[in-house]
């Protein structure tokens, strides 16, 4: 919503009004939610999507969950430093890019130092992607893909919030994404969120728990976190894993990363809740990332944009409904622009579900 003149004359009346955010260069204040500790939101890696996806994160889930922001990224990443998320973050949480991740899970307590040899040579094996291993002396890729970067980003996170907890700031909810998520309508309440639980999306599990999104009790997130260090230090585990498997058969081995988490849970018994998610990650021109081309079409080519998973988006808009995706992105495209436009510089005041810009 671009603001006129007149809306300038009631800004100290919201200023005054518990229900706002004000950003501007990096300043963030929220509910006094810093001060609460009820709900933090972990954005974890490269920060795509572009600003319609961060102001629908900030509509559906920042602003009714009341959260604070902590970013995981390269923030001297030229890219990333463009993204608002970033402006945004309550904690920004730097971690440069790494041409082999396995460096990341190297510095974890007690490995077990053969864990490459153990691992990489796994058939059909996805969720080391992102690691190098030295194969008879050359150096390839532990397994395709990038669920390796995920598990790193795990144990990462995992050493932050034991970082916060040692200052003694403690949240009652963590919550875990990635950035090119776009919310087409309003999230579940976090009263239908289990305590207990691990919370998770019910689609794009893979014969396993999806790695995309999840919602976790604040008491019990280093315990579903600590899956990556179990991965790199425990054979018993690998024996779960069905690493040893020596024929091409991913229903008995884990050979993605939602079955390594499925499975980790059900070892380490962790229940696990699975909602509904009202949301599905989107591809703007200039996101870096390969691992999935996007498709075109259902009312995202006039915001140049695609949909990364065509089942997730489907599942959106059945979930959703087709007119409300619609008109969320009609509402947000008329906010902040189109889908390829990540330096936006006003400033911006969000109040309520609503955010204005004034030039």
């Amino acid at each position: 919503m671009r603001a006129s003149g007149s809306l300038l004359a009631f800004v100290a009346t919201v200023l005054s009004s518990r229900r706002f955010a004000l950003v501007v260069e990096g300043l963030n204040v929220r509910d006094n939610s810093t001060k609460q500790k009820d709900v933090l939101v972990v954005v974890m890696g490269q920060l795509r999507g572009s600003e319609m996806a961060w102001e629908s994160l900030r509509r559906r889930v920042l602003t009714p969950w009341a959260a604070d922001l902590a970013v995981m990224t390269d923030v001297t990443d030229a890219f990333n430093k463009k993204s608002s998320l970033l402006r945004d973050a309550d904690y920004k949480w730097h971690e440069q890019e790494h041409g082999d991740w396995g460096e990341v899970l190297d510095r974890l307590p007690n490995i077990d130092p053969q864990w490459r040899d153990h691992l990489c040579p796994m058939i059909e094996g996805q969720f080391l992607g992102g690691v190098m291993w030295n194969q008879n002396g050359t150096q390839t890729r532990c397994h395709k893909g990038s669920s390796g970067i995920l598990l790193a980003y795990r144990s990462l996170i995992q050493q932050q919030l034991r970082e916060l907890r040692s200052k003694g700031i403690q949240y009652k909810w963590v919550v875990i994404t990635r950035a090119d998520y776009f919310f087409a309508c309003d999230m579940p309440s976090l009263d239908k969120m289990q305590a207990d639980a691990y919370n998770v999306p019910d689609f794009e599990s893979y014969g396993g728990i999806t790695d995309r999104f999840s919602v976790l009790p604040g008491d019990q997130a280093d315990k579903i976190l600590n899956v990556p260090q179990k991965v790199v230090s425990d054979p018993s585990f690998w024996k779960v894993l069905h690493t040893e498997w020596h024929k091409k058969d991913c229903k008995k081995m884990a050979c993605n990363l939602e079955k390594v988490l499925d499975r980790y849970n059900a070892y380490f018994n962790i229940k696990v809740h699975k909602y509904t998610h009202p949301a599905f990650s989107v591809k703007a021109p200039g996101d870096p990332g390969s691992w999935s081309e996007g498709v075109s079409g259902g009312g995202l080519t006039q915001y140049n944009l695609m949909a990364r998973y065509p089942w997730e988006f489907k599942s959106t808009k059945w979930f959703c409904g087709d007119d409300a995706v619609l008109k969320e992105l009609a509402s947000i495209h008329s906010a902040v622009g189109g889908g390829g436009d990540n330096s936006r510089q006003d400033f911006r005041l969000v109040v309520g579900n609503e955010t204005i810009y004034i030039s």
